[in-house]
């Protein structure tokens, strides 16, 4: 009786093996090219090196940096807080703890003039300071550059469109998102990279940082004449005098929360803020707060200028 040969267990192909070998092997290397090195310092040619493979072989895999950014985004979104809170040096390469700066997702789709109108992928922040201009000029400075009325305008997609759970998830972060509603692309957050959930900064938050430096390098200028006047209570109270005003105008644009003025900013500018160590330095300092977020809860800035050293 012939015996019959039981099957062979169907192995993966080496080929497929192998391909699979290289893609994790090109990942591995961009995720640690990025958190070490930063994503723009980060070359193809790099990633290419460290994986051990020619550049032309990563090509077959990834056209380029970009690509493999948003993999690691669409394969990690669902659990991006997870995949941050893991890799610590991942946090800290994608994500400086700035608040001179923000972070927004996705990429965006818009015609290229080029290219005969052909859709682009591209980063948003030439259309977010787009928007920061325009909001800037129809509400003020103070004015979150985000929600309803913060459409990214010349928008034809995204690379990704979030869920509200992911969405959730990337503010917590301080990751700002775009999302596509029937009214149009809408910036969905207003956070600057200090604004992650468990922050305590006074400038978490995109408009509040921008009206601070709006406010400092106005009344920097606004104070320059006072390099010919005597360092003394005269100068100080003219410097009052001119920075309330500044402020009070402010105030009746509604930059400030308060419904007084006393709950809404103050101005200081005395013996106290300038000392004789100063005045024989010859500065004069002017202390200066504002409430952004909530009457009498104050962000404070210190402001200083030259005066005329005594003789």
């Amino acid at each position: 009786m012939k015996a019959t040969s039981r099957p062979k267990p169907t192995k993966r192909p080496r080929r497929e093996e192998k391909k699979e070998s290289t893609r994790q092997a090109i990942l591995r290397a961009a995720l640690a090219l990025f958190a070490e090195k930063g994503f723009y310092t980060t070359t193809t040619k790099a990633i290419s090196r460290k994986a051990k493979i020619a550049e032309g072989t990563l090509f077959n895999y990834f056209q380029t940096k970009e690509d493999l950014a948003l993999y690691f985004f669409e394969q990690e979104l669902s659990g991006v807080s997870d995949w941050y809170g893991r890799d610590k040096r991942v946090q800290n390469a994608a994500l400086p703890k700035t608040s001179y700066g923000a972070a927004y997702f996705p990429w965006i789709y818009v015609s290229d003039p080029l290219k005969s109108g052909k859709l682009r992928l591209t980063p948003p922040s030439g259309s977010i300071a787009g928007l920061f201009a325009r909001t800037d000029n129809l509400r003020g400075v103070w004015t979150a550059p985000a929600g309803t009325d913060a459409a990214v305008i010349g928008v034809s997609g995204l690379s990704y469109n979030l869920t509200d759970s992911e969405n959730g998830a990337l503010n917590a972060l301080g990751i700002n998102c775009l999302r596509v509603f029937p009214t149009g692309t809408l910036v969905w957050g207003a956070q600057t990279l200090e604004g992650t959930e468990e922050s305590t900064s006074d400038w978490k938050y995109i408009p509040v940082r921008r009206l601070a430096l709006f406010i400092e390098e106005s009344l920097y200028r606004e104070i320059q004449w006072a390099v010919f006047e005597p360092n003394a209570e005269p100068l100080w109270a003219q410097i009052r005098l001119n920075v309330g005003a500044f402020l009070q105008q402010l105030f009746c644009q509604r930059a400030f929360q308060g419904s007084t003025p006393r709950d809404a900013y103050f101005v200081k500018c005395d013996a106290a803020t300038t000392t004789q160590n100063d005045i024989d330095a010859g500065l004069v300092n002017v202390v200066v707060g504002f409430a952004p977020l909530r009457r009498a809860e104050f962000v404070v800035l210190t402001i200083s200028t030259k005066a005329r050293r005594p003789k």
